[in-house]
């Protein structure tokens, strides 16, 4: 059965571009079969041929009528399950970007509210590593449609914009969801924390520059402005204390100080009056 989905895989950019296989057009099981192997064996082949299939399935879904594909459909579900669980098991980075460029697509084939809800899942239940290149990703899409240089960049932002507090906040203030309200957090959040940083700098230029105008602002200039005067403080005196023994140590210090430098270019980002 293996050997067959390998031979399948092969022939993937030939064979499955003309499907839409979230419609349920194409069985998806040869996919799963190779992921599911690949992670229980640690097999990069076989992963390699599983994302093939994946990113063919993917492709499939790109062409955006009417705005996108207008249902997230049990198929699409799991393919995301099978690219998400791609991402956290295979140990060949290589391998985990493909994987998240397939669920990267995967995503862009949906109308702009379907595909904000999910991404606001997996935000919400993804470990941080994974958590990051969501919001790396949201922040691309934000850039993107707030330049409305297309009827389409136009409506996606008319859908973003209302929601992008609650992402904010929820990685960004301590006591959110995702927060880092003790130095444990702090710490495991560091990356994810740092997207988020750079999608509120984003914003704050935004509303800066082109939001002249009080109900056209994503949120109140001041709104985050303790909260990451916190976060920089408190990134400073971990980095002061000068204990970080050992490569883990080392890499806690370096996010600490990635941290600290996003969060100190924020503190100077200019502000809307």
């Amino acid at each position: 059965m293996i050997a067959e989905c390998l031979s399948r895989a092969g022939d993937a950019n030939s064979s499955l571009d003309c499907c839409n296989p979230l419609q349920g057009d194409i069985d998806l099981s040869s996919c799963r079969l190779l992921l599911d192997s690949a992670a229980e064996d640690q097999d990069a082949n076989k992963a390699e041929k599983g994302l093939l299939l994946a990113s063919a399935a993917a492709r499939a879904c790109l062409v955006r009528e009417a705005g996108g594909l207008q249902a997230w459909t049990a198929g699409a579900r799991r393919l995301q399950q099978l690219l998400m669980r791609t991402m956290l098991a295979m140990p060949v980075q290589s391998l985990r970007h493909q994987a998240f460029y397939a669920l990267e697509a995967l995503l862009q084939a949906f109308r702009a509210d379907i595909r904000l809800h999910v991404l606001e899942e997996m935000l919400a239940s993804g470990p941080p590593g994974v958590a990051a290149l969501l919001l790396h990703s949201l922040t691309s899409w934000v850039s993107q449609s707030k330049a409305h240089d297309s009827d389409a960049a136009s409506a996606d932002w008319t859908v973003i914009r209302p929601r992008l507090l609650p992402v904010l906040e929820a990685w960004i203030l301590p006591d959110g969801a995702c927060g880092w309200a003790t130095p444990a957090t702090l710490i495991e959040h560091a990356e994810p924390l740092c997207a988020a940083l750079n999608l509120l700098r984003l914003l704050l230029l935004h509303d800066y520059f082109q939001a002249p105008k009080i109900d056209m602002r994503v949120f109140p200039a001041d709104r985050f402005q303790g909260v990451v005067s916190a976060l920089a403080t408190t990134a400073q005196a971990w980095l002061s204390t000068g204990d970080h023994p050992g490569p883990e140590g080392v890499a806690t210090m370096l996010g600490l100080q990635r941290l600290l430098e996003v969060a100190s270019s924020i503190l100077e980002t200019p502000r809307s009056s």
